[in-house]
């Protein structure tokens, strides 16, 4: 498993509303190679959080599917130092699939209680929330993105990602790997 970490000033976003309680959020996002967690993996878990006055980026990718139990274990340690997870769609998806993971992976089982036992703030169902006065065509993230200007540099979806996920655990290609990540912290 290898961990990569990214410091970033906070000079321009602005999260005044989380300064008090800088430790209490944690920003994730995971990438699997399929919807179902018992026959899928997870193979990348990105993290944001802020520390002082910078947002610091990890990102925890299984080099290879060998690699997955680590990535798991790294992650769920973070949550001890955490009171609220902040996700899009987790609660549907991403909690539940990791969740599951970890029993299957036999993880400890008091880590990966912490997926439910903080609070979660869904990025998803909060804007959804707000269907009668956006009017989007659907809700996926690209969409969300899109409508608020927020440009991405990658271009892959979910389904390239798995095939390019797939042809890195064989080749370990380096341009591949960038790309990986990039989804994940674009």
């Amino acid at each position: 498993m290898i961990q990569y970490d990214y410091t970033m000033p906070l000079s321009s976003v602005n999260l005044n509303w989380m300064k008090e309680t800088p430790d209490q959020y944690l920003f994730f996002d995971i990438e699997t190679t399929g919807l179902s967690a018992g026959n899928s993996m997870c193979w990348l878990i990105g993290t944001l959080v802020l520390q002082d006055d910078s947002l610091i980026l990890t990102q925890y990718f299984a080099d290879s599917p060998s690699d997955e139990k680590e990535l798991m274990e790294q992650f769920l340690g973070t949550l001890s130092a955490t009171s609220c997870l902040v996700h899009f769609n987790g609660t549907c998806f991403d909690i539940p699939f990791l969740q599951e993971r970890a029993a299957l992976l036999e993880c400890d089982a008091q880590l990966a209680a912490k997926l439910t036992d903080c609070d979660s703030i869904d990025i998803f169902k909060m804007i959804k929330s707000y269907d009668s006065l956006l009017h989007l065509t659907n809700y996926k993230q690209k969409t969300i993105e899109s409508f608020l200007d927020f440009p991405r540099t990658d271009k892959l979806d979910g389904k390239k990602l798995i095939a390019l996920y797939k042809s890195y655990v064989h080749s370990k290609d380096t341009d591949s790997e960038r790309l990986l990540l990039l989804h994940n912290s674009d």
